[in-house]
């Protein structure tokens, strides 16, 4: 499958996408565009996809660098540093399909502010 990349406040981040049906439907449907949200060390925001089912294959096994989809919320989320145990329970409450990683120093995303423009292209 094709990589494709993230632009986030004028960072542009290689994503390396996993074979999964989750990886083929959002590459389908790219070029995606949001505005940021935060929540703790993860960056989250709003798409309208066709409804995707959870891949159970999953497990909740979030790492630095992972991208998901949050199958309940309709929403991309990436995880740049490591959750406490709060995040991780609030994670775990949710279905995530992990479809890519992100590549690159993820510690200049600590930085970026809620409303910046997110975009996912090919």
């Amino acid at each position: 499958m094709a990589d494709c990349y993230i632009e986030i406040a004028e960072n542009t981040f290689e994503i390396e996408l996993h074979n999964s049906v989750t990886a083929r439907i959002i590459y389908e449907h790219l070029p995606l565009n949001g505005s940021v949200s935060k929540y703790q060390e993860a960056i989250f925001f709003d798409i309208a996809l066709p409804p995707i089912k959870f891949e159970r294959t999953n497990d909740y096994n979030i790492g630095l660098g992972d991208i998901a989809l949050w199958v309940e919320g309709s929403c991309i989320c990436l995880f740049f540093g490591s959750a406490d145990n709060d995040s991780d329970k609030y994670i775990k409450k949710g279905k995530l399909n992990v479809f890519g990683k992100v590549l690159g120093d993820l510690t200049i995303l600590r930085s970026i502010k809620e409303g910046e423009l997110i975009n996912i292209s090919k």
